[in-house]
């Protein structure tokens, strides 16, 4: 597939071999759960190629594809201003669902909630990227994320990351909430959209390293909530999970 051809190497995510193989083990959980809807979109991620892609968002494939065009027009956009542009993660844990809500989330709703923060803020510039989730497993909540790529601009990302921090949290979060902004140096842009968006949401739990201190790592999630994850997916489209905003006023 040609959209694949520069991105074979980026350790080993974004390759078409393991794009397939992912489609395949996929299938192979939800033919397992065996509930009608999991295995009609079974049968939906089996039935796509490159001449006919069945676009679905629980696709590894079709996912990776979308991510790694709008990654492409992105550097477009930006080409000759890349060092003026960060690495932006805000976690909304104020919108965190169990899995009865995650199954039935309005993925355009948060996305019109991030772009209202956007608005209120007046952040000028770019912020382009995309909308994830992750399990947690110390509270047993789905927490939706969106990473983007942004202006930089101190004064904005100091009035965001306290818009986000001050919405209130169940209070399963009150003892582990460090952070709710994470902002990185971008080193490569060609990337960035490739190692952390990989459609593919993991399980957030703790550990203690040598010393005693308690850390916290992504782990697969377990076949239950991974079926939950691609049966969500499947019932949206490509671009709800797309994030763009721009303003130059």
């Amino acid at each position: 597939m040609e959209y694949f051809t520069n991105y074979q190497l980026v350790n080993g995510v974004e390759a078409e071999a393991f794009c397939k193989s992912e489609s395949i083990k996929r299938q192979s959980l939800l033919r397992r759960d065996g509930g009608d809807m999991s295995l009609e979109l079974a049968d939906v991620l089996g039935m796509c190629t490159s001449i006919e892609p069945c676009n679905n968002p629980a696709c590894q494939v079709c996912n990776t594809r979308n991510r790694l065009e709008k990654n492409k027009e992105l550097l477009a956009r930006v080409y000759g201003d890349e060092n003026y542009y960060k690495l932006v993660t805000l976690y909304y844990y104020s919108e965190a669902m169990d899995d009865l809500d995650f199954s039935d989330w309005d993925v355009r709703d948060f996305k019109n909630r991030v772009y209202e923060n956007f608005e209120e803020i007046q952040f000028e510039g770019i912020a382009d990227g995309w909308i994830e989730y992750n399990f947690d497993q110390r509270s047993w909540m789905w927490v939706p994320s969106i990473k983007l790529v942004m202006t930089e601009d101190k004064a904005s990302l100091k009035i965001l990351n306290e818009r986000v921090k001050s919405e209130p949290v169940n209070r399963c979060f009150h003892s582990f909430i460090e952070s709710v902004m994470i902002v990185e140096e971008i080193n490569d842009f060609e990337k960035v959209f490739s190692n952390d968006h990989t459609s593919m949401a993991k399980m957030i739990d703790k550990y203690e390293d040598i010393s005693g201190k308690e850390k916290v790592d992504r782990y697969p999630l377990e076949p239950k909530r991974a079926v939950l994850s691609y049966l969500m997916q499947g019932q949206k489209e490509l671009s709800d999970f797309y994030f763009t905003y721009e303003n130059w006023s």
